[in-house]
C-alpha cells in the first residue's frame, strides 16, 4: 500500500484513522501490510514526482489525501497504462 498525502502525515488524524481502521482488520504496518507513505509538505509541485514514484512502485493500493492530491494520482496511473 502506498499513502501519497499534500502535507506531514504527522498528527494528522486521516492517517491516524487510516491506520487504526486497518489495524481492525488485522493489518499492521511491517507485520502484515508494507506501507510506502509519500508527502509533499505542503509543495504541491512536488506532488506529480511523488505520484509517478509510487505508480513506478507498482502498489496493490494508492490512498491519496488532502488537495489536489486524488486527480494528480490519477493522472499518473493513467500515464502510467499508457505507456
Amino acid at each position: 500500500m502506498s499513502i501519497l498525502q499534500y502535507g506531514a502525515p504527522q498528527g494528522d488524524p486521516n492517517i491516524a484513522a487510516l491506520l487504526q481502521g486497518l489495524a481492525d482488520l488485522g493489518h499492521v504496518d511491517s507485520r502484515t501490510i508494507t506501507i510506502d507513505h509519500r508527502y509533499a509538505a505542503g509543495k504541491p509541485e512536488r506532488l506529480r514526482d511523488l505520484a509517478a514514484e509510487l505508480v513506478a512502485s507498482k502498489p496493490d493500493v494508492i490512498v491519496s489525501l488532502g488537495g489536489d492530491v486524488a486527480p494528480i494520482t490519477r493522472a499518473a496511473t493513467t500515464r502510467s497504462r499508457s505507456s
